[in-house]
């Protein structure tokens, strides 16, 4: 056996995340209910949400943000066993 560049992440052991497409972001923001702006502190005006940036969506729960996982064919190394036919 002998090891080559695994065929699904290309070699990089990460493959886009399956959750949000690599955007990063899924599911809508609890704070400003998908909103993007909530009231300022003195009620007055309106401001980006600190939680989810102004995006209105939350931090994707599976890449935590990174847009990309550990790919599952090689558990992250970029490489898979091939045996010598």
């Amino acid at each position: 056996m002998f090891e080559v560049e695994c065929q699904k992440c290309n070699g990089t052991g990460h493959t886009v995340c399956g959750t949000c497409n690599g955007t990063k972001r899924h599911g809508k923001c609890l704070k400003c209910n998908g909103d993007r702006m909530i009231q300022s502190d003195t009620g007055d005006t309106m401001m980006e949400c600190p939680d989810c940036e102004g995006t209105g969506k939350t931090i994707c729960p599976d890449c935590l943000g990174e847009g990309e996982t550990v790919c599952s064919a090689c558990d992250g190394t970029g490489e898979i066993e091939n045996e010598v036919q």
